[in-house]
């Protein structure tokens, strides 16, 4: 259909599983004989690695803007 919306798929993903895709580029650029490619492998790998830490921080701030708003709900901990 001409000029329908393209469909897409939500991926939930966490920052462990973005700090493995780090390193394995960081693996693979260590192993690569091309300069350039190796070079674009550890950019990437840089990257992975910015991506799982603001994930990280974003989690961090929703958990604790959660507490901040209901203590005792279900689930979570609160520290005084």
């Amino acid at each position: 259909m001409p000029g329908a919306a393209e469909p897409y798929v939500w991926v939930w993903t966490d920052a462990s599983y973005l700090r493995e895709q780090a390193q394995r580029c960081s693996r693979l650029a260590r192993d690569c004989p091309d300069g350039a490619t190796s070079h674009e492998l550890e950019a990437m790998g840089v990257e992975w690695m910015q991506k799982a830490s603001e994930l990280e921080h974003l989690q961090q701030t929703s958990s604790a803007e959660g507490l901040a708003e209901n203590p005792n709900s279900p689930g979570k901990l609160w520290k005084e």
